[in-house]
Formats: C-alpha cells, structure tokens, sequence
C-alpha cells in the first residue's frame, strides 16, 4: 500500500457511534475509511482500515477482520452484498511512523456500477459512512473548489443566493478611501498626486492584503486546468456571472484578472506593483471583514517586477476582446 493512500483516507475519518440509515445492526466506525468524495467506475477503489496505537486516540483501538472475504461492499438502499475480498496489511503490520496507526487496505476497484455503497466488516459489524460511485461525484467538489475564489472576492458582496446565509457579507473595504480605490504609494502616504484605483482582485491567505506574486501561480494554474478540461467547468457554479455563456471559471480568472490589469505599472517595465495592504488593520472580535476597520487608507508597496507568463498575457488579450464559450477553451467574440 503506498503512504498516499494512507494519508488521504485517514484524513476522512468521522464520527463513530451513528447508524447507517436506521440500519441498527451496524455501527458506523470512523476507522473503517472508504473515499469522501465517492470514486468513478473505473477508478482504483481503495478504503483504509485503521487500528490506533500512538497519539490522541491511542486508548481507543480496532480490530478488523482479517479473513477471507472478512470485507464486503452493499449497496443502499437494501443493504445487498455486491462484492467480497481480503484486506492487506500495509509494511507488514508496522506502525505507520505519522499517524500511529496500523492500517490495512481493502482494494474493491473490480465494482464498477454506479449507485451508493457502503463497507462492511463481518467480523466486527462496523461499517463505513456511505459513498457513491459515479460518473459525477467529483461535479460537486469541482464547482465549491471554484466558489472558494468568489468568496475571495474584494469589494464584493457575498449574499444568497450566491453566498449560504450563514456566510453572507456585505462588500469588504467599500467605504470612500478603503483598500483599493484610492492606494498611495508606500513611500509617498501623504502625497494625493499617487493614489491610484486598485480595488478589486481575491484576498490572500485569509488577510486583507492582495498580492501580484501570489496570485499569478494561481491564475496560472486556473488556465492551465481550463485548457486541459474545458469540458470540465460549466455556466453553472452559482456565482452572479452564471447564465451569461461563459464557463464559471473563467469568469471568476476575469475578477482576478481585472485587478491584474490595474496592478500594471504603466512604466514600459512590463512589470505589476508588488501589493496592496494596509499599514494597519483594526478587527472587531468575530465580526465579517466587511466591519474590518482601518486607521487610514490602503499603501501600495514599490513597483515589484516579476516575470509576467505568456498565459496571463494571451488570457487579457482574450478578455479585452470578450470571451464567450466554444469549442476548445475559448473563443473570440467580435
């Protein structure tokens, strides 16, 4: 068994002591770890099985079952057994050095057909939290993994049915003189004749500054991942811009990218300012960022000159121009 089989699946363990779906007869252990996200029929299927020797949950242990066929897959509703096999221990019953567990693998990559599944232990009757199996159990992953950029979002209000009420905020740093409509040069604070607008853009790292050098990466591989599968990323990841014929991606790298442009340093450099941040920040207790409180307006740092990629390039290029979707990754507009 490789070790990433053995930190993913030990990262989705859950709470034990539930029942599966008014099954009584079986119990629900957390250390019986079959994929979060689900699996595609033809994906490798693995579930970890694990048994705590070392660290927070030393006192608490599983013995798994280690015969023959001890393992088995059933389907919900119904609880049929749809496939039968052995686990394997993994380095020969060793303690694993990180987690303090010992583990076993139960491979049941020869189940193929869609539905919802469960793992059954024989010889303990634990069983695992339900999975699916399925051409879309990654759709869902995929548009949240997206939506994560929107909540990002600076100067931009984040409210249903966009945003869960439970996260819902006004636009963050939209007052007169907040981050980004009128940032003076760091080395120039009382100098009016700096200011420039750079609102916009995605927060960095959770914290109210936006960086050039980091966002880049991330553009870059947005692009990268919207070039390799367009097929992947649809109109329909629930942001403002959903319905409007673009992908959901794109119109989140455009948010990005618009800021980007502001960044330019318009010294025939080819060069963006470094950041926009604040010289200090004042946060009330538990509050949304947009009752973030700020002593005086955003500083903008000296000019940074990174290397500008040909992709982030070519994508501004194709924005100015208006993009729509089409066949490929994208196609011009007139």
């Amino acid at each position: 068994m490789t070790r990433k089989y053995f930190f993913l699946a030990g990262a989705i363990g859950l709470i034990s002591g539930l029942t599966l779906f008014g099954q009584t007869s079986s119990e629900i252990t957390p250390f019986i770890r079959a994929g979060q996200f689900g699996y595609l029929p033809a994906q490798q299927k693995i579930a970890v099985i694990a048994d705590p020797y070392e660290g927070f949950d030393a006192a608490e242990e599983y013995r798994p079952g280690t015969r023959k066929k001890d393992y088995e897959v059933r389907s919900l509703p119904g609880h049929k057994t749809v496939f039968r096999g052995t686990i394997a221990a993994w380095n020969n019953g060793q303690v694993h050095g990180q987690s303090g567990d010992k583990g076993w693998y139960f491979d049941f990559s020869r189940l193929r057909r869609p539905g919802e599944y469960y793992i059954f232990d024989k010889a303990t009757g634990k069983a695992s939290f339900p999975f699916r199996i399925g051409d879309d159990v990654y759709d869902e992953v995929l548009k949240q993994a997206v939506r994560v950029f929107f909540y990002q979002r600076v100067n931009f209000p984040k409210k249903p049915p966009y945003a869960n009420e439970k996260w819902a905020d006004e636009a963050a740093f939209d007052a007169p003189g907040a981050q980004g409509y009128a940032v003076r040069n760091r080395w120039a604070k009382d100098d009016p004749s700096t200011e420039r607008d750079l609102h916009g853009g995605w927060f960095d790292a959770g914290d109210p500054n936006k960086y050039t050098t980091f966002a880049s990466e991330a553009v870059r591989s947005l692009i990268d991942a919207m070039r390799k599968a367009p097929q992947a990323f649809g109109d329909n990841f629930g942001i403002p811009e959903s319905g409007n014929g673009i992908p959901g991606l794109l119109d989140e790298l455009m948010w990005e990218l618009d800021w980007l442009k502001r960044m330019q340093d318009a010294t025939g450099t080819g060069g963006f300012l470094l950041r926009v941040c604040s010289n200090f920040i004042l946060r009330i207790e538990n509050a949304p960022f947009s009752l973030i409180l700020r002593c005086r307006t955003a500083l903008m740092e000296l000019a940074s000159n990174p290397r500008t990629d040909e992709a982030i390039r070519q994508f501004i290029l194709q924005h100015k121009a208006g993009l729509r979707m089409g066949a490929g990754f994208c196609s011009l507009s007139a």
